[in-house]
């Protein structure tokens, strides 16, 4: 996932050049938090934290999901499907079935949800 260069916030870049300062900058995500969302997803975004969305984060957990595992049979159900390999894309489609996983494709990509 890449940060939003630009609406992260100086305040964390400052805790984290200071020689990873991770306290200090946990400190100013929480803050961030309270004043400013967009800037608390970019900058947390920087040392890997927030890269889900909320959605599939709770997804996840209510239903130990491995988003992980999830999204790269998404992405090798779609290369499949752009090499016109339509058996191969139609196995993965099964077996996030078979792991509970409904998937729909839209305009804006593939999406899934529990079954």
């Amino acid at each position: 996932v890449e940060a939003d260069t630009d609406h992260i916030s100086p305040e964390f870049l400052a805790a984290v050049y200071d020689d990873m300062n991770i306290p200090q900058a946990i400190a100013v995500l929480h803050q961030l938090a309270k004043d400013n969302p967009q800037a608390l997803k970019s900058s947390a975004n920087v040392i890997g934290l927030l890269t889900q969305t909320s959605d599939a984060w709770a997804l996840s957990r209510a239903n130990n999901f491995d988003v992980d595992i999830i999204d790269d049979l998404i992405t090798q159900r779609n290369k499949a499907r752009a090499d016109k390999d339509f058996a191969r894309s139609d196995e993965i489609r099964d077996q996030l079935l078979d792991m509970g996983v409904t998937i729909k494709d839209g305009r804006d990509g593939t999406t899934w949800s529990p079954s």
